[in-house]
């Protein structure tokens, strides 16, 4: 099963930031890196 669309690295990272920068708190910004970690490590490395 394919996913609903396609994204380039280059989207899903200016995603994953605009995600990460409205984390209020290091913590939070800290668990959202660690669970994209655990489901994409070439995101989260970009």
């Amino acid at each position: 099963m394919l996913p609903p669309a396609v994204r380039s690295l280059e989207e899903q990272v200016e995603n994953s930031r605009v995600k990460v920068e409205a984390k209020e708190s290091d913590i939070e910004r800290f668990v959202y890196i660690r669970s994209l970690f655990d489901r994409n490590v070439t995101l989260a490395h970009a």
